[in-house]
């Protein structure tokens, strides 16, 4: 039967040397806790305050990959699958999932999780996978670390995040009315560096989660808000 293992209900901080392979553990469990004190648990507006988890300088991921698409051909590309059943998305990064706590224009530092990030992002497990959106001309392709054989929530989370970051020719119409206000200045800084890819989601930064796109076996929806 395909499930998940039940991950730990706590804010993953600081991650411990790896497991042998295949044991399914997770392996990143808050500081003060024990294996045995971890319950499966959803997090709630009453939990203290906990440090930020970082997935910058922790696993090894690679970069995303905007295919360069044109929108129209982006909307009919289809990737050649490596699953002949539905997979199913990790609880951790379903819509309205509620463990992740992710805004795409800050720091990646600033993210919150509660789970293990280094369980499989899909059932069955696949070495890469897309994230698609509407309002992103071209999809993110997202390929398994070095260090596992499969694509982890922690890969998708950070190569999204990175994905969006990348620097773009600045223009009107991908700017947000509040950011329109602006110095010619800064409008002349901003056109000689670009602007994040994050414009396109025209300040709808803030993670909900992924869907299985109708179409595509191994494409997931990105949803924000």
């Amino acid at each position: 039967r395909n499930t998940f293992t039940a991950s730990p209900g706590v804010v993953a901080l600081s991650p411990r040397p790896l497991g042998p392979s295949g044991t399914g553990q997770s392996q990143w469990t808050h500081p003060s806790e024990s294996p045995s004190d971890h319950q499966d648990r959803a997090p709630s507006p009453q939990s203290p305050s906990i440090d930020p988890v970082s997935f910058q300088n922790t696993y090894p991921s690679s970069p995303g990959r905007l295919l360069p698409q044109t929108p129209q051909a982006a909307a009919h590309m289809r990737l050649p699958s490596q699953i002949a059943e539905t997979a199913m998305i990790h609880p951790m990064l379903q819509l309205n999932g509620g463990r992740i706590e992710l805004d795409f224009s800050v720091s990646l530092a600033c993210a919150r999780v509660w789970g293990s990030v280094t369980e499989p992002a899909t059932l069955p497990p696949m070495p890469s996978l897309a994230v698609v959106s509407q309002m992103l001309p071209w999809p993110i392709v997202i390929q398994r670390s070095a260090i596992r054989e499969w694509v982890t929530v922690a890969d998708v989370v950070e190569t999204v995040w990175r994905a969006l970051q990348v620097p773009i020719p600045w223009s009107p119409s991908l700017t947000s009315p509040s950011l329109l206000m602006v110095t010619e200045r800064e409008e002349e800084h901003r056109e000689r560096i670009g602007i994040p890819r994050l414009a396109y989601l025209k300040g709808r930064t803030r993670f909900i989660g992924l869907t299985k796109d109708a179409d595509e076996s191994d494409t997931w929806v990105l949803h924000v808000a």
